[in-house]
């Protein structure tokens, strides 16, 4: 019964807080938000430039996709085995010029057991992510 109570009590607060959570407010009148690109899966944790590239990693999955002239390609330009679960997969991305370092849960495979985390460097080629050198291996 006070499960009941205590359930219906804390309605008109969901109802009423959560649709806010699903939309940014501004409250500078001097800012606005705009859509800039849509179609990214997989938790997309973060981003970096790299030249006129903006790199976008997917956390579940382990690609690292490009948006290119406002345009999020098709193809990822990088697809690591991550185990993309809870705080795990891939995480960080930072930049060096054309220097390109990730940090990832490694796995044997997409979703598998977790092999560690681990920080790579690759190099950016304009076109993809190549020539991985582990950099550092983590708890």
């Amino acid at each position: 019964m006070l499960k009941t109570i205590l359930i219906l009590a804390l309605l008109p607060f969901f109802i009423v807080i959560l649709p806010v959570f699903g939309e940014p407010v501004l409250k500078d009148p001097d800012l606005a938000v705009e859509k800039f690109v849509s179609g990214i899966c997989c938790r997309p944790t973060t981003m970096a430039f790299v030249g006129d590239d903006i790199l976008v990693l997917e956390q579940e999955n382990g690609k690292v996709r490009v948006i290119r002239d406002g345009v999020l390609q098709e193809k990822p330009v990088l697809d690591v085995n991550v185990r993309g679960q809870a705080e795990q997969g891939l995480l960080g991305i930072t930049t060096a010029g054309t220097a390109v370092y990730l940090y990832f849960t490694e796995s044997t495979h997409d979703g598998g057991e977790a092999i560690g985390n681990h920080i790579y460097r690759y190099d950016w080629n304009g076109q993809e992510l190549v020539n991985p050198v582990l950099v550092k291996r983590l708890v």
